[in-house]
């Protein structure tokens, strides 16, 4: 039996291993199946290991979501593997949607695959983007954290907890602005309140004064008016009536 298996491996190496064959890749395994990815890709492929967006201008949007080579590739995926931001930002100005799944088993989102590979710049432009951290980033509801904690990388770890702080300070910032916001319109109103209400209580004292004022001309007038009269009768010899006598509200001047 070992003769015979002897005889097989002589027989092989006798007649040597075909070139094409993928045991006689060795050492160059990876090297070779990542052209076979290349070669697999089209014309948009290449544009995005390029950060070019030639192509990409001429087709709609439709044409830009769904997989653009026989292996299920994204642009999204892509992307990120090529470890170009640019390209996120174009597809996502141009309506694509970075929190779908982009691989050909439907699993991960770009942000999955972002901490798998290891692409930090592609961590930070996916949040800033709107791929929050906080969500989950593959089928299975996976947290981008427990994702980078199971990667063991401390980059990426780090990466994901700054995102995760700015979102936190982003959110105290936006509700400091709010309440500044609401603050300063209060105080504008009342800027803007406080003059008037000074005016409408100057026109309430005003008018107080000039009914009190026309009030003490009457009296005047009254008490003249008596006055001569009362001095007519006198010179007349002739009775005094009630009219003619001062009355206590005009005796008493200043009670009002």
């Amino acid at each position: 039996m070992e003769d015979t298996e002897a005889e097989v491996v002589d027989s092989a190496f006798s007649y040597g291993i075909h070139s094409g064959a993928a045991s006689s890749w060795d050492d160059q395994a990876c090297a070779k199946l990542c052209d076979m990815v290349m070669l697999a890709n089209n014309g948009l492929g290449q544009q995005v290991a390029n950060n070019q967006t030639e192509l990409m201008d001429v087709l709609s949007t439709k044409a830009l979501e769904g997989p653009i080579d026989d292996l299920g590739l994204t642009l999204p995926f892509l992307a990120v593997y090529y470890d170009q931001p640019e390209i996120l930002e174009y597809l996502r100005k141009r309506g694509i949607d970075l929190k779908a799944v982009c691989d050909p088993m439907e699993y991960g989102n770009p942000m999955f695959y972002a901490i798998y590979l290891r692409r930090i710049r592609m961590i930070r432009t996916l949040d800033i983007l709107g791929v929050s951290v906080r969500e989950p980033c593959d089928s299975l509801k996976t947290v981008p954290l427990q994702l980078a904690t199971r990667t063991n990388d401390q980059y990426v770890k780090d990466e994901i907890a700054y995102c995760w702080g700015k979102e936190q300070r982003a959110g105290t910032l936006v509700t400091k602005h709010y309440k500044r916001i609401v603050e300063r319109r209060k105080y504008l109103f009342k800027l803007k309140i406080i003059p008037l209400m000074l005016r409408v209580m100057r026109g309430m004292i005003a008018r107080a004064r000039v009914r009190r004022m026309r009030k003490e001309i009457d009296k005047i007038a009254r008490k003249a008016a008596r006055h001569v009269r009362r001095e007519e009768k006198l010179a007349k010899f002739e009775l005094l009536d009630s009219d003619d006598e001062s009355t206590l509200e005009d005796m008493d001047e200043y009670m009002l």
